[in-house]
């Protein structure tokens, strides 16, 4: 597929631009599930997390207007877990924006495999929503696999004293990761679907010789 990137530029975000990433992935909440699922505060921590380089991890797309209509970003558990997010504006879909940013994630994960433990295995990993069949196809097409579904809960008591929290329940296994104990609480449940894809980086594999010319010129002509 063809990553076409007229009148729009390609950089690593600053911290000035934190604001208009968290609408847009805001943005692609509300488009997939009607209503938000991170905030301001979850990007902002997401950016301050040890080892996290904006200038190295991250990459948005901006219009010539100014409008961050694509973000991506990278991070890792020891090198060898690699996990991604990638986002693109509804109307910004369809045009190789995606393509891109995932290429470019996925450039940097590789160079992350030579910091591996020798042996080991790595995997980079993304999480999308059941309801994004383009985002769906895109992982497919790019050589992931679909490893598992969860189901993202958030739980808001009905009683506003109490603080809202989210747990991601792994439907095959049915256990919950990073989860407060769920009790029975008279109280709101929203739930989403998403399924987590898969690749796995061996050591001195290197993106194909193609998609590393079209990075570059594509990054070149940003």
């Amino acid at each position: 597929m063809a990553v076409l990137l007229k009148n729009l530029l390609a950089r690593s975000p600053k911290e000035e631009d934190l604001v208009a990433v968290a609408e847009l992935v805001r943005a692609c909440d509300v488009d997939e599930h009607g209503l938000a699922d991170s905030t301001l505060e979850d990007l902002t921590s997401y950016w301050h997390q040890p080892g996290f380089n904006l200038a190295t991890d991250a990459w948005i797309i901006v219009t010539n207007k100014g409008q961050v209509v694509g973000f991506t970003c990278v991070w890792h558990s020891d090198y060898e877990q690699i996990f991604t997010f990638v986002g693109v504006h509804p109307e910004y879909r369809g045009r190789g924006i995606g393509t891109l940013l995932l290429r470019l994630v996925e450039e940097r994960a590789r160079q992350h495999v030579r910091n591996a433990r020798p042996g080991s295995r790595v995997t980079l990993c993304g999480t999308v929503s059941s309801l994004n069949e383009q985002a769906r196809r895109l992982f497919e097409r790019e050589g992931y696999t679909a490893i598992r579904k969860i189901w993202r809960i958030e739980v808001g008591a009905n009683d506003s004293r109490d603080r809202a929290f989210k747990v991601d329940l792994d439907i095959m296994s049915q256990h919950l990761v990073e989860a407060t104990k769920l009790y029975d609480l008279d109280a709101v449940y929203l739930i989403r679907e998403y399924e987590v894809y898969e690749k796995e980086l061996r050591a001195g594999e290197k993106l194909p010789i193609c998609l590393e010319d079209e990075l570059k010129v594509l990054l070149a002509a940003g």
